[in-house]
């Protein structure tokens, strides 16, 4: 859920490795002597490299599934990571930041540090987890990862400039699944004098996930041969609008550093790291205020642009132009063929999920995209005497995880 992930919208209505480096490549301590050498590898995890479908859901509603790809050089690249040794139960034995060199194909298959021996010492049986934060912020919690959360210090920019979880060459990344150190066991005896620099303990690889998803638009037209963004709602009576502006709605403020899932997408009984799979939910930090009937005062203390709030001014005046976008993201890894050319990059998002049951999602609470259109007909058809009015379009509507990327592409068609 927080790899990048291309999910195609399509639809008026809905349808919407890096990590270690060289030896030489990484600062150590300069007291080393009497630590602890480990080694290790990071990766970004990557899917199947296609691009999501979308599907038609409940209610009128879909449903998209998600292919990851590679992304932009400056989206993968890795500067510093946090590593974090655990006890089974999420408290901490030791930790160290590592400086990173950055390489262009962001593929760092090994890494080599040392850890504190008298924090390990003091740990000496049972199972070791190991997490790996990419880029971290100052405000992640080693002593209570489990519960770990970063709040937004503001309403976050579009693009790399933001200086939180997507600054350009430094994405905020995290552990993808959970990493066991050694195929440890609670009865597993630790001897830590044994880890020298010619006899180093193996961590294993950790695949990591960025913790934000990224939102592309491209450009379309129904039926063929229309302009450019123009969609045909009449054609009887030549009513046509075309797509001038989008701004993102319900951006929340708040997410776990570590994916969890539950059965019910509920803090009870969750899954550390777990798999979003059809049979489970990812539980969001504000899940229990959105389980059942939310208020508006819960919209406006947990999003940014509350699409329900009381004053379309929230978010009326933060539209991003569509003629405005220019940069593509075209990667052979997942457009060999170069079919599916022409998304542009648009903007970042960060996680917002939705408990079961469903009917949860029917409360303004789900992460959205607002398009501005201007109508296009003939003005004498309706007795309109000043310019052609602008039309607000609400749609792609959906519980947003850390997918990489969102696809945006009207019309209602889906596109492999």
């Amino acid at each position: 859920m927080k790899k990048f992930s291309k999910i195609l919208m399509s639809g008026l209505a809905a349808l919407c490795l890096w990590a270690c480096s060289d030896e030489a490549n990484v600062s150590r301590p300069t007291d080393t002597e009497n630590d602890v050498y480990v080694e290790f590898g990071v990766q970004l995890m990557q899917g199947s490299g296609s691009r999501s479908t979308t599907t038609d859901g409940e209610n009128g509603g879909s449903n998209s599934t998600g292919g990851a790809e590679v992304g932009k050089n400056y989206e993968n690249s890795v500067k510093e990571i946090l590593l974090v040794l655990t006890k089974a139960d999420g408290s901490p034995i030791v930790s160290q930041h590592l400086d990173v060199e950055p390489k262009e194909d962001g593929k760092y298959p090994k890494l080599v540090t040392t850890l504190d021996r008298s924090a390990l010492e003091a740990y000496k049986k049972g199972e070791i987890y190991v997490y790996a934060f990419c880029n971290p912020t100052s405000t992640i919690d080693i002593n209570d990862l489990t519960h770990s959360v970063h709040e937004l210090s503001g309403e976050p920019k579009l693009l790399t400039d933001n200086d939180e979880i997507w600054k350009k060459d430094a994405f905020l990344m995290s552990n993808h699944n959970l990493v066991k150190v050694a195929n440890s066991t609670p009865n597993t005896v630790w001897n830590w004098e044994q880890y020298t620099e010619t006899n180093r303990l193996s961590l294993g690889i950790i695949s990591v996930e960025r913790a934000c998803a990224r939102f592309d638009f491209k450009e379309n037209c129904y039926p063929a041969g229309e302009a450019s963004n123009t969609y045909v709602l009449e054609s009887d009576k030549g009513v046509k609008v075309q797509l001038t502006d989008m701004v993102m709605v319900n951006i929340s403020k708040s997410f776990y550093y570590l994916r969890r899932v539950s059965k019910n997408g509920l803090a009870d009984n969750i899954e550390l790291c777990g798999q979003e799979t059809p049979n489970n939910y990812v539980v969001d930090t504000d899940a229990d205020k959105k389980n059942g009937n939310v208020g508006e005062t819960y919209k406006k203390d947990y999003f940014f642009n509350n699409f329900l709030s009381n004053s379309t001014d929230e978010w009326k005046g933060k539209f991003t132009s569509i003629s405005s976008l220019t940069e593509e993201d075209n990667d052979d890894s997942w457009n060999a063929g170069h079919n599916r050319n022409g998304y542009k990059i648009w903007r970042y998002a960060t996680e917002n999920t939705i408990p079961a049951p469903n009917s949860n999602q029917k409360n303004g609470i789900s992460t959205g995209v607002i398009f501005k259109g201007k109508l296009q007909f003939d003005k004498s058809t309706y007795g309109v005497t000043n310019n052609q009015p602008f039309m607000y379009i609400t749609m792609c509507c959906m519980a947003l995880g850390r997918k990489w990327k969102m696809r945006l592409m009207l019309p209602m068609q889906t596109k492999a």
